[in-house]
């Protein structure tokens, strides 16, 4: 799913970041086409390991905590500790998916932050 997934995100990413920066939003193939001239890993697979470990882990995680919690709660509240300790987790990866994703269309200047590190990010940002 991330296979086919990653390059159509990078693309909507990349649009939506470069719409204010913008008169005319940028079209679909205008995205996909600077996607392909950053390569395939550089560009259209931009954010593709945050978004396999986020596939990976999101389910497992759950179930893990579902597991633990469900003989002590009623399953609709193990699900949502489940769920809630699923999204607090594994929300440092979409950041940073996100991050990579969202840079394609923008100037070098005007893109610089969101290709900083996540640790340069929480030191300067808070």
């Amino acid at each position: 799913a991330c296979v086919i997934s990653t390059p159509l995100d990078v693309a909507r990413r990349s649009m939506q970041a470069a719409i204010a920066a913008r008169k005319t939003p940028p079209s679909l193939r205008e995205a996909l086409s600077a996607a392909s001239k950053q390569g395939v890993t550089g560009g259209l697979f931009r954010g593709f390991v945050p978004s396999v470990l986020h596939s990976a882990l999101s389910p497992a995680l759950w179930l893990v905590v579902y597991h633990s919690q469900k003989g002590h709660r009623e399953a609709v509240e193990a699900a949502a500790v489940a769920r809630a300790v699923q999204v607090v987790a594994l929300q440092p990866l979409e950041f940073v998916r996100v991050c990579r994703q969202g840079g394609l269309l923008l100037s070098v200047g005007a893109s610089a932050h969101l290709e900083r590190g996540l640790g340069e990010m929480i030191m300067s940002d808070g």
